[in-house]
């Protein structure tokens, strides 16, 4: 589950990146405000990190329950509804696509039974 959490979180990365190039070169909102720009290391940082942290939580739920897909989906949802509150709609663009890769895959992976190897 772990190498499943890390390869979707440098899949929403690399996709991630490529929305911040395209915003970078349209001129559109990137700062949050009361922070810095958000930078390409962050992004990369964020998503591994998040990536393996939810592996490690629908490897909890896959062991714990007994439909570990929806708490996967439900949890991905409730977070990434609770980290856009405030940003600007380009942020929460890459936020949603991170969560798209990272839930799906990690949802994916618990119907497969990745869990079990």
């Amino acid at each position: 589950m772990l190498r499943i959490g890390v390869a979707a979180g440098l899949a929403a990365a690399a996709c991630d990146l490529v929305v911040l190039l395209l915003a970078a070169w349209q001129g559109w909102d990137l700062t949050v405000p009361g922070a810095p720009a958000v930078g390409p290391l962050g992004v990369v940082l964020v998503c591994v990190v998040v990536g393996v942290l939810a592996a490690l939580g629908a490897y909890a739920a896959a062991r714990v329950t007994k439909r570990p897909e929806i708490w996967v989906l439900t949890a991905g949802v409730g977070l990434w509804l609770a980290s856009v509150q405030g940003l600007p709609r380009t942020l929460q663009v890459v936020h949603l696509i991170a969560a798209v890769w990272i839930v799906g895959w990690l949802a994916r992976a618990v119907v497969r039974g990745s869990h079990v190897r």
